[in-house]
């Protein structure tokens, strides 16, 4: 993104009227954008040239978004995780799924994933008080079972529920990662690297 249009949304954010040369091309591009950044431009002809200016501003749609309220913690958007689609991001009825808040303080909304030789086989989601624990290294072949975080959601005892989005606004990719290797001694001459190897998440 260029330095003019990256400061024409800023402007743009903040109400302000952008004056000057080639701001058509400049609208078109941000226009282009505005899905995904969330502004709503609007385009006005005066005598001096073209005026731009910022009536209204979206909410951004990112994956895998979510809301809580009380003590329920509602998926608003759905998504991928490493490609596969939750088997619990809908419900018996076809909505989007919603998923009871445990208890007061922090609480946590994770990815339960699988995996078999590299390969992921089933993510489900859950929400629970105790924090996920972090992928634990395997030998020999990437972890089969470990869990990521997505929401770290605070309920204060009032009951009023505050949840904080872990990732950037995307998809998550999961890929198997060899993080290092050492001599199996034992094995001889026949395989005598014994590699470690865990996911790497990203997003």
């Amino acid at each position: 993104m260029s330095t003019v249009i990256t400061q024409l949304i800023a402007n743009l954010r903040d109400g302000s009227l952008v004056k000057g040369r080639h701001l058509k091309a400049a609208l078109r591009a941000i226009a282009r954008m505005a899905p995904k950044q969330g502004d709503n431009i609007s385009l006005a002809e005066f005598p001096d040239g073209t005026v731009i200016s910022s009536t209204a501003t979206a909410t951004e749609l990112c994956p895998l978004t979510g809301v809580a309220s009380g003590l329920t913690f509602r998926i608003t958007t759905g998504g991928f995780i490493g490609g596969l689609i939750p088997e619990n991001l809908f419900d018996g009825d076809g909505n989007l799924a919603s998923f009871t808040i445990p208890s007061t303080g922090w609480n946590w909304f994770y990815a339960q994933v699988t995996a078999s030789n590299g390969r992921l086989t089933n993510i489900d989601l859950d929400l629970t008080a105790t924090q996920p624990p972090a992928i634990t290294p395997t030998e020999g072949a990437p972890p089969t079972s470990f869990t990521v975080p997505l929401y770290a959601i605070y309920v204060t005892a009032e009951g009023v529920s505050t949840a904080y989005r872990l990732w950037g606004c995307g998809n998550l990719n999961l890929r198997p990662r060899r993080i290092y290797f050492r001599v199996d001694a034992a094995a001889g001459c026949t395989y005598p690297l014994i590699h470690t190897w865990t996911w790497e998440v990203t997003g």
